[in-house]
């Protein structure tokens, strides 16, 4: 082989990588953001209201929040 068809096969193969994502993907994507965007929201509330002097509600908020993060995991994880 020379280094020209090597390069040839190696852009073929990135292309293949780099397609669009259809609309299932897309739809997921935006499932995973929203479900980042409530962990992050809730997490920073319960550390807010753990460091104020309420530990005991804070860490339920943030324990609150883990499931948001668990399901998103499971979805990326599964490539739902």
């Amino acid at each position: 082989m020379t280094k020209d068809e090597i390069d040839e096969i190696v852009e073929r193969r990135q292309a293949m990588n780099h397609q669009k994502p259809d609309g299932r993907e897309l739809r997921m994507r935006q499932v995973r953001n929203v479900l980042n965007i409530i962990f992050m929201v809730v997490a920073v509330v319960g550390v807010g209201i753990y460091l104020s002097g309420n530990t005991t509600t804070g860490l339920y908020v943030f324990i609150g929040s883990m499931p948001f993060k668990i399901i998103e995991l499971a979805i990326r994880m599964l490539k739902l």
